[in-house]
């Protein structure tokens, strides 16, 4: 899901509401499967560690989305937009 929808369709208007939807589902998720990754990893069996891997590589898929999400507020505020 992208930070700034109208950006995303070639749109240059701000999008308000995208940074925080963005990070009311992101900032869990990476919380959630990093914490399987470890109780995961500590179990020690082959399949747990797969599993833990397959975590792994889901949190730091979503990291960006969060770097995004914060670059995009920190942007809204700098510019003067979306003030309430």
């Amino acid at each position: 899901m992208p930070a700034n929808v109208y950006r995303a369709q070639g749109i240059a208007a701000p999008d308000c509401d995208g940074p925080l939807q963005v990070l009311i589902f992101a900032v869990p998720a990476v919380l959630i499967y990093g914490a399987d990754v470890l109780l995961a990893y500590r179990a020690g069996r082959r399949f747990y560690r797969l599993v833990s891997l397959l975590c792994l590589i889901i949190a730091l898929t979503t990291v960006p989305n969060i770097a995004e999400a914060v670059h995009e507020l920190y942007r809204n505020t700098t510019d003067g937009e979306c003030r309430e």
